[in-house]
């Protein structure tokens, strides 16, 4: 696949959207869940914020 060297509207969008750092933590830990990485890890990100 060849990269399109620009974006979209959605992804522009997306960027420029601003948030908070609390939404941003919570954003980052629901991934994790989703990706299903151990718990462990997850943990460990948890500690490193802190």
């Amino acid at each position: 696949m060849r990269s399109r060297k620009e974006l979209t509207e959605d992804e522009l969008r997306i960027i420029k959207k601003k948030i908070s750092d609390e939404e941003a933590y919570e954003a980052f830990f629901k991934d994790c869940y989703l990706r299903n990485l151990r718990p462990a890890t997850i943990e460990y990100y948890r500690n490193e914020f802190h």
